[in-house]
């Protein structure tokens, strides 16, 4: 079983789809856990990463690594320890395993979501299951299956089980502007306009605009958005702030801008 994300861009296909091979084909074993993990191409602070040991095991076709832990966005300071130590990676959120091994493992790490999709699976088929899953859905505790299952697994007593696979394969996560930016600049320095647009010593800048000119004079590394009842301007480097901006708002009750 693999579980993908939906929404991330990957620049080098065939590169994923043999990773892709090699990941189901190390999972097949029972009670084997796999993550792919990307190598951290700067120290990001948006991202989780994924600790994993020196020694590759023995796996045909690629390379694969015990985990030794996860950690979820690290400060700038702690993001480069990791990137420079070269035993990090970017968690891709990319899973894969034995359907018995993720069900063994929800009854030992998440036992209430268990024993719900157990009478879930029962009515599988019938005319009950749509209500039943409507009804059971929402009561489930809400947690990602990196904190419920993964993280737990990696800290349990014993041989491991949870391992990476690093996978360079062009990966984004289409996150943040600054992401959107580097997927779109063709080379180093290039301003992206979405609409018309001219720079004049301005590079690095991202700009996105219903419709208007953009004249940019002097600038560098910007990102602005307009909408129609919001205008984001910022340092490319801090694109994945604006999370926090999202979370004032809300707090402010504000929440008619996103």
């Amino acid at each position: 079983m693999a579980v993908l994300p939906a929404d991330h861009f990957i620049s080098k296909p065939e590169r994923y789809r043999q990773i892709v091979k090699n990941a189901l084909a190390f999972a097949s074993q029972p009670g084997r856990i796999v993550v792919l993990g990307i190598p951290p191409a700067h120290p990001e602070t948006g991202y989780g990463y994924v600790e994993r040991t020196v020694e590759p095991l023995t796996a045909p076709g690629c390379s694969v690594f015990a985990v030794r832990r996860f950690t979820e966005k690290p400060g700038l300071a702690l993001a480069k320890e990791y990137v420079a130590s070269g035993n990090y990676h970017w968690n891709a959120g990319m899973f894969f395993w034995r359907v018995s091994t993720y069900l063994d493992a929800l009854k030992e790490f998440l036992p209430q979501t268990y024993n719900a999709l157990e009478i879930l699976a029962r009515h599988i088929g019938k005319s009950t299951y749509a209500s039943l899953l409507k009804k059971t859905y929402p009561r489930l505790e809400n947690i990602s299956v990196d904190y419920a299952v993964l993280e737990r697994a990696t800290r349990a007593p014993g041989p491991p089980r949870v391992f990476v696979i690093p996978a360079e394969i062009g990966w984004s996560d289409v996150g943040s502007w600054a992401a959107v930016y580097q997927i779109q600049a063709k080379r180093p320095g290039e301003n992206i306009f979405s609409g018309p647009g001219h720079a004049l010593d301005a590079e690095g800048n991202f700009f996105w605009t219903a419709g208007k000119f953009v004249a940019a004079i002097g600038v560098h590394d910007l990102i602005v958005v307009e909408t129609a009842d919001a205008l984001l301007v910022c340092p490319r480097n801090r694109a994945q702030d604006v999370g926090k901006i999202v979370k004032e708002l809300e707090a402010r009750n504000q929440k008619n801008l996103f």
